[in-house]
């Protein structure tokens, strides 16, 4: 079989480029197009390990192990380790998930344009085919990204907190938009209403920009004692921010959904 390098890495660089906006989407990620195009790039000159022969099955993971860190990091930017870990982990789940769903494609069906060299995809075909094929896979790698995603868009829930010994209650809206984390230690953030919060006067309190709720500012953020929603108690540590306008007429806090996840 004769491998064209061109061919090759033009595929994987639409492969790539399809898994990396997946997870962009997934986890809410604020990244640049040109990053996660120069992310795929990297990714696609990688897949020349597929012309090596009979590499080492350990040198194998090592080099995608590599990959995947440098696509990361060159992708979505500096990031917390925590955020890292949880990205890192996606981008090797939605890629081991197309790979494999690759292979057993391979196994069932044997497809004369398609191989799969040391874990790598190849398409033995025309632009035209190749970009078929391509919109093919990036709307099955969404539909497995629906389905495993958590139907929390736009649930109401009941919120408590407690702030300075004083206990805080109201609808509060999971909100997948809601990304909003405290900057110094990336924990996740409720938005509450001032008219809630009326009688407290934050001692200290964090600063935290943002870019939401139609413009741009910063809000005041206090770290709370405990947090229930529907009754459960969360783990995580949470900030409030105090938001001066009023949200909405049905809820008085938006909450960001990685706190339920």
């Amino acid at each position: 079989m004769i491998v064209y390098v061109d061919a090759l890495i033009f595929t994987n660089l639409i492969i790539n480029y399809c898994i990396l906006s997946t997870t962009k989407k997934y986890l809410h990620i604020k990244t640049k197009e040109i990053r996660l195009i120069t992310s795929a790039l990297i990714g696609a000159v990688f897949s020349l390990i597929a012309v090596i022969p009979n590499i080492n099955s350990f040198v194998l993971i090592l080099i995608k192990f590599l990959c995947a860190n440098v696509m990361c990091y060159v992708g979505y930017g500096f990031m917390s380790l925590k955020k890292y870990m949880k990205r890192i982990f996606f981008l090797f789940f939605f890629t081991t998930t197309f790979t494999a769903l690759m292979i057993a494609l391979y196994e069932v069906f044997k497809p004369e344009i398609m191989y799969i060299l040391n874990d790598t995809v190849y398409f033995n075909i025309d632009p035209v085919q190749l970009i078929i094929i391509t919109i093919i896979i990036y709307l099955s790698v969404l539909l497995i990204q629906r389905l495993l995603k958590t139907n929390i868009s736009s649930t109401l829930v009941n919120l408590s907190f407690s702030i300075a010994e004083k206990q805080y209650s109201c609808i509060g809206k999971v909100d997948t938009a809601c990304t909003l984390t405290e900057p110094f230690s990336g924990s996740p953030i409720i938005i509450a209403e001032k008219e809630l919060l009326k009688d407290f006067i934050p001692k200290s309190y964090r600063i935290v920009p943002y870019k939401a709720l139609g413009s741009n500012g910063i809000l005041i953020a206090v770290k709370a004692d405990n947090v229930y929603i529907d009754k459960n108690r969360i783990s995580k540590d949470i900030y409030i921010c105090i938001h001066e306008e009023q949200i909405d007429p049905n809820f008085q806090a938006i909450i960001n959904y990685e706190i339920i996840r």
